[in-house]
């Protein structure tokens, strides 16, 4: 599945497709419209949506491999819980951090103990 994102004005709107030949099909109207300098044009993507992008409201695209995107967004997930890890590790191993942890000294002691009520 790709997503075509155009960005209009302050809005970006989505247009999703089922195969990247339909994806660079729009893609290419949209850029060969802009480049003839037409007025409107009009976009429809696999679902149903239909747009009319007027030319001087146009500022961007980006045209998304989502499964691929899916991919990128796992390997990003990974990396920074990875780096979480690595953070945990080193800061158990810091001399400086460690003994910041021993200077406050024990837990205060709570006068209703462990289950809420006097002991």
């Amino acid at each position: 599945m790709h997503s075509l994102s155009i960005a209009v004005g302050p809005t970006v709107w989505r247009l999703l497709f089922k195969t990247p030949e339909a994806a660079a099909a729009v893609t290419d109207t949209l850029t060969a419209g802009l480049a003839q300098d037409i007025d409107l044009i009009s976009l429809a993507d696999d679902f149903g949506q239909t747009m009319v992008v007027a030319h001087g409201s146009f500022c961007g695209l980006m045209l998304e491999d989502l499964d691929a995107s899916k991919l990128g967004n796992l390997a990003f997930n990974l990396h920074q819980a990875h780096m979480q890890v690595d953070w945990q590790s080193t800061a158990r191993a810091d001399p400086k951090l460690r003994a910041a942890a021993t200077m406050q000294g024990p837990a205060v002691i709570n006068p209703m103990g462990p289950n809420g009520r006097f002991s």
